[in-house]
């Protein structure tokens, strides 16, 4: 129907929007799996409908400049522009010879580039882990102040902070690997040993891990409440700024009831179900203009 169709045309533009203004990261592996919906959901949109929307295919094919690559797990990487050019019959009026150079120019350039500032970003990691495992080794639930809040929010930080380390790490490991076998490009000595000290540092992470894994897991129920006050804190500073104002349009009904959910959802056991209750009163929410990319 006419309807199905618009709406779909609407939250493709949408969630395209959202991940092409957070590209500049093309290093986190959640916003290339991220901008796996909106480019499925037009591929989609187009095999039913019969559509060639030219704006938005040059769109998604421009991304490629940012993200050559999209890292779905382990090895496995897919590069976007062939998948658009396989999954959608009439890309050959749209792509020509010179677009198909500057991608395979693009994708040897980001290698390039990655590898010249792979020792820079082996620096920084070295600092940020040494400066994590000083302050793990000092930590504990009880505060310098004697209370047990603030030793706790302490841990959290911690706990977050040592994850999102690990996480950037490895992702950085896992691109330079993928790239260079998916472009058949021979990897440089210095490239294997900057990977071997970024290997060496997860493993130093890892580490710190088991040495306070006590501190951790008899805290573990602690830490959970602590993640979910900030959140319910959170979105009772937002659902303020939205009751400030004495008329209420339709939208904002709309994110206040959101709001409403996300909480009633975190007051319960964490599975399946309320995960993607949560991600769609999120979405919601973020389409009005009531959360930014930071908060969600």
């Amino acid at each position: 129907s006419n309807g199905f169709q618009n709406e779909l045309s609407y939250a493709i533009t949408n969630l395209l929007s959202t991940y092409d203004a957070a590209t500049a990261s093309s290093k986190d592996q959640e916003i290339q799996l991220g901008l796996l919906s909106p480019v499925t959901l037009f591929i989609f949109h187009s095999s039913i409908f019969h559509v060639q929307d030219r704006k938005t295919f040059r769109q998604m094919w421009e991304l490629h400049k940012r993200i050559p690559f999209i890292q779905i797990a382990g090895p496995v990487m897919l590069p976007l522009t062939s998948f658009l050019k396989r999954s959608l019959p009439f890309s050959s009026k749209f792509v020509d010879k010179k677009m198909d150079t500057a991608v395979v120019t693009s994708r040897q350039g980001f290698l390039q580039n990655t590898t010249q500032n792979l020792l820079k970003d082996v620096e920084t990691y070295k600092s940020q882990v040494a400066a994590w495992c000083s302050e793990v080794v000092d930590s504990s639930v009880t505060s310098a102040s004697g209370t047990v809040q603030t030793g706790l929010e302490k841990v959290c930080g911690l706990l977050i902070n040592g994850l999102v380390i690990a996480k950037n790490v490895s992702s950085l490991v896992t691109m330079i690997m993928n790239m260079h076998y998916t472009l058949a490009k021979p990897i440089t000595k210095n490239s294997v040993l900057c990977c071997i000290e970024l290997i060496q540092l997860l493993k130093t992470i890892e580490c710190m891990f088991h040495e306070k894994e006590e501190v951790f897991a008899m805290t573990s129920t602690h830490l959970i409440q602590q993640f979910s006050l900030k959140v319910l804190n959170c979105i009772e500073t937002l659902k303020k700024k939205l009751t400030q104002d004495k008329r209420y349009s339709d939208s904002s009904l709309d994110i206040i009831a959101s709001f409403n959910l996300i909480a009633h959802c975190m007051n319960g056991c964490c599975n399946g179900p309320r995960k993607t209750i949560c991600k769609l009163a999120i979405e919601v929410a973020r389409q009005g203009k009531a959360l930014s990319s930071d908060e969600t």
